[in-house]
């Protein structure tokens, strides 16, 4: 299958450069600058940072996995919900803890370079195993139905992940309608180098400011085949724009995920299939409707997030909470402005739609590749993240986020 998102100049300006529990109290803390001297690689003691209990493999998951299920687990539901924040409303302190967790994941151990790969002997970091495992499986999670329930569940994967890193607070998503209400998202606080996850890379891609500065990286595709990995060391890379077409008005095709474009995605749509297909959006299209929100951020970012690693830049997993968000809402038939006001419980009071909360149907095979769309999705379909963590999952476990064993909700 042929890549649809400009590779081969991509690839050009992509620098390879080889490199040898209780929540704290949520806070609508105003923003201020962040010290992030001890956080970058220049600064922070990678090193020092605790290793996890050693195992055959070099780290073992047992008992953070075992601990989270626990947590979730229970015959009458969930004991609490974890909450989710948008990112401007997670304090200093925690937006520091976040941001250390996902360096903390660079100094852990692959948990499947050896086995889920032809590369053994590699010493790659469990940071790569996140795109690792989006490579391997992305024709079988993109223009199919499984996109929403499986990235849920990857969701949950990187959570329990940077908790173990030690972190400790709300797990955040970024609302981009906001951003993109003022037509240049690119100058969003949540993309800046001081109060949030840093912006635009450098001429040649390469990210070298803002606090995921040099962020090494270790897996790309190259294509023509969407679902290989390659072993390329090289520093994170955006290239704001890079995937969209030119001559635009809005410079990040801001218009494909404002608020006028995400309400359209909520509130016109009736069934799982025409909501899933309109919120993630259509291969090759770059018009307004047709790209969707969700592929629109992706080509906005460019660099690694326009491409299968796109779970290289702690920026997909912003990106991918408010995508979880929407199909959230959508189930609950709510839209944007039932919780724009942050920190408001207004959504979460309102009862699920009974309808869409297990409405589930489409594709399980993308019709480029097999016209007939492959077998009918149902709910009792398994979703994998190859031993990345948690354990393979029914559909019908992650369609309800109120129910174990997921027990989070959005505010």
């Amino acid at each position: 299958m042929r890549l649809p998102l400009f590779l081969p100049s991509l690839l050009g300006g992509l620098v390879c450069v080889l490199l040898s529990t209780p929540f704290e109290t949520l806070s609508a803390d105003a923003l201020g600058p962040l010290n992030f001297g001890d956080i970058l690689d220049f600064g922070f003691d990678l090193d020092g940072l605790a290793d996890f209990g050693a195992a055959s493999n070099g780290i073992d998951y047992d008992k953070s996995r075992q601990d989270y299920l626990d947590s979730t687990s229970g015959s009458n539901g969930c004991s609490s919900l974890r909450p989710r924040v948008e990112w401007r409303y997670l304090s200093p302190r925690q937006r520091r803890g976040w941001i250390k967790a996902n360096w903390c994941l660079t100094k852990k151990p692959s948990v499947l370079a050896s086995s889920e790969t032809n590369l053994t002997g590699l010493r790659t970091s469990l940071l790569s195993d996140f795109a690792l495992v989006h490579i391997r499986l992305f024709d079988e999670i993109h223009f199919v139905a499984p996109f929403l329930p499986w990235h849920r569940w990857f969701l949950i994967a990187r959570e329990i992940a940077i908790r173990d890193c030690g972190y400790n607070g709300p797990m955040p998503y970024w609302d981009w309608s906001a951003d993109a209400d003022t037509g240049n998202a690119a100058a969003s606080p949540v993309l800046s180098d001081d109060v949030g996850i840093g912006g635009n890379g450098s001429p040649s891609g390469v990210v070298t400011r803002g606090p995921f500065a040099y962020l090494p990286n270790e897996y790309i595709n190259e294509g023509p085949n969407e679902d290989i990995p390659f072993y390329r060391p090289h520093y994170l890379n955006r290239t704001f724009g890079s995937g969209l077409a030119r001559n635009r008005t809005f410079p990040l095709s801001e218009d494909a995920f404002n608020t006028t474009a995400t309400q359209r995605v909520l509130l016109n749509n009736d069934n799982y299939r025409s909501f899933w297909v309109r919120l993630e959006g259509e291969r090759d299209r770059l018009d307004v409707v047709g790209m969707g929100p969700h592929s629109a951020i992706h080509r906005a970012f460019g660099g690694d997030m326009l491409l299968p690693q796109s779970a290289n830049d702690p920026a997909f997993f912003l990106h991918h909470a408010n995508v979880d968000r929407l199909w959230w809402l959508w189930q609950k038939g709510l839209s944007l402005a039932d919780t724009r006001r942050f920190g408001s419980l207004r959504a979460e009071r309102a009862r699920a739609d009974e309808d869409r909360l297990y409405d589930y149907a489409g594709d399980t095979v993308e019709r480029t590749s097999d016209p007939t769309g492959g077998p009918r999705a149902s709910l009792n379909d398994v979703h994998s993240l190859l031993g990345l963590i948690l354990p393979n999952i029914e559909t019908y476990k992650l369609m309800d986020t109120a129910r174990p064993p997921l027990c989070y909700t959005y505010i």
